[in-house]
């Protein structure tokens, strides 16, 4: 759990969006996402050494912080590569609208 290229997110990250790797988002997201595997792997620890109220400490205090870095470097991933959908009215009522 705590290599960062194994999962979905971390091959993409390794493998396709390595074409981003001069952006900041991709850095960012990269190394929030490396944090984030780290701390799993720092919990997973704690449990295989019985170490139970350690393992919550982390999960409350480590494991919350890199979780919501990594969401937020996603989101900004996702900004930075994914095309904004226009939005057009199609219709006469407020609710025909239509994305492309």
């Amino acid at each position: 759990v705590s290599c960062d290229d194994k999962c979905d997110l971390g091959k993409w990250i390794h493998g396709p969006a390595v074409k981003y790797s001069s952006s900041k988002e991709y850095k960012d997201l990269r190394t929030s996402h490396a944090e984030f595997h780290k701390t799993v792997g720092a919990i997973v620890h704690c449990v295989h050494e019985q170490k139970p109220d350690e393992a919550k400490r982390k999960l409350g205090g480590d494991f919350a912080a890199s979780s919501k870095k990594t969401i937020s470097a996603i989101h900004a991933m996702r900004d930075k590569t994914e095309p904004v959908a226009k939005t057009a009215k199609t219709g006469t009522h407020d609710s025909e609208w239509e994305e492309f």
